[in-house]
């Protein structure tokens, strides 16, 4: 009887479930809506004058985006890896800041290939004049037994006289010989070969470590083949293999102005 009269007295409980009310959340006021784009453009504002602080040769990096934003647009002035890409404009006009190079100069001159940043040659010696540090700069090609060398002898102030050659040979050999734009311009490439290689090592500060454009445009897989011992047939020397180079042609070379 008891448990009768305890379920009578219990209220049935409701099988549909409960529905949550979505609760609107309190609208903004409009002095907080004020107060949140006032420090959002004081945040801007901030940013940008700590962009103008940044200095990078000539210019700050506020000048540097407005020009990268500017010279994007210019379809028929820039090269194409840097039409409507101010990103890129602006990589390209910051490093050649930092070489003392203006923007415009900077899209014409500066290339990358293979994901890095390299200069054109011609540009690379006139950097390195402009910066006071070069006493002496002379090039020359000969032709010894059908095999042409070039030559590229030079004098960084306070430094003793430094040559670098690069031969028909040394192109055949990194298989360079044959392809297309060594089979046009084969005394033109040799040259820029072995003025790459004095400029690169005797004004590595002033280049800012960057590689000549011609030195690696037809260089396939060139981030393998920096790595390669120059022993290899098909390789390319490393820098160290140049430098061991470099170093015995000095003692060679003053071992005969000894004599």
């Amino acid at each position: 009887m008891k448990n009768n009269e305890m379920s009578a007295e219990m209220p049935m409980q409701d099988a549909t479930p409960a529905v949550a009310v979505e609760q609107k959340k309190p609208e903004k006021s409009v002095e907080i809506q004020k107060y949140e784009i006032d420090k959002k453009f004081e945040i801007q504002q901030q940013k940008l004058e700590e962009a103008t602080q940044i200095v990078v040769g000539r210019y700050n990096l506020t000048a540097i985006s407005m020009l990268a934003e500017k010279f994007s647009k210019c379809s028929d002035m820039i090269p194409k890896d840097f039409q409507n890409n101010p990103e890129k404009c602006f990589a390209a006009i910051y490093k050649g800041a930092t070489l003392g190079l203006d923007a415009f100069t900077s899209l014409q001159k500066i290339a990358v290939i293979n994901g890095r940043a390299t200069i054109w040659g011609d540009t690379a010696l006139a950097v390195v004049r402009n910066s006071g540090l070069l006493e002496k700069f002379e090039e020359n090609l000969i032709e010894e037994n059908a095999n042409m060398i070039a030559r590229c002898v030079l004098k960084r102030v306070g430094e003793k006289e430094y040559i670098s050659e690069f031969t028909q040979a040394d192109a055949v050999k990194a298989g360079l010989w044959n392809s297309n734009v060594w089979a046009k311009y084969p005394k033109r490439m040799l040259k820029y070969r072995a003025r790459a290689y004095a400029l690169r090592d005797i004004f590595p500060d002033v280049l800012e470590g960057l590689y000549l454009k011609e030195e690696i445009e037809e260089s396939d897989n060139f981030d393998k083949k920096i790595k390669t011992v120059s022993k290899l047939d098909n390789s390319i020397a490393s820098d160290q293999d140049s430098e061991a180079l470099n170093d015995a042609q000095l003692k060679l070379f003053s071992k005969k102005n000894d004599s």
